[in-house]
């Protein structure tokens, strides 16, 4: 069972993680977090934001294509400032390390 589970391992190293996909892999993280504030109802929307459209997070500089590190919404939600992280901790919503991370390879790869 040991070699069995070694030799799986062994052929997974090194293998890419596929591409991030907007619909199937972030769409639905920020539906679940973002969206009642942030989405396509205008009547809803907070700070003029609306986080459902590419162009509009990029005109805005919430994200920085390529660079996760540089971009609003990961400094947003990985703040430990309750007046700045995103969603407000009154709504009662947090972030798994794997929605993060999705979130950050997603504006990594462009």
């Amino acid at each position: 069972m040991f070699r069995l589970l070694l030799a799986i391992s062994l052929a997974t190293v090194g293998q890419a993680a596929p591409p991030v996909d907007f619909n199937r892999d972030v769409r639905p993280i920020l539906s679940d977090h973002c969206f009642k504030c942030h989405g396509p109802d205008e009547k809803e929307r907070k700070a003029g934001l609306r986080l459902d459209s590419r162009d509009s997070v990029v005109q805005q500089e919430v994200i920085i294509p390529g660079k996760s590190s540089s971009s609003e919404l990961i400094h947003r939600i990985t703040s430990s400032d309750p007046n700045y992280r995103m969603p407000p901790p009154a709504t009662g919503k947090s972030w798994t390390r794997a929605q993060i991370e999705t979130l950050r390879r997603w504006i990594d790869e462009g």
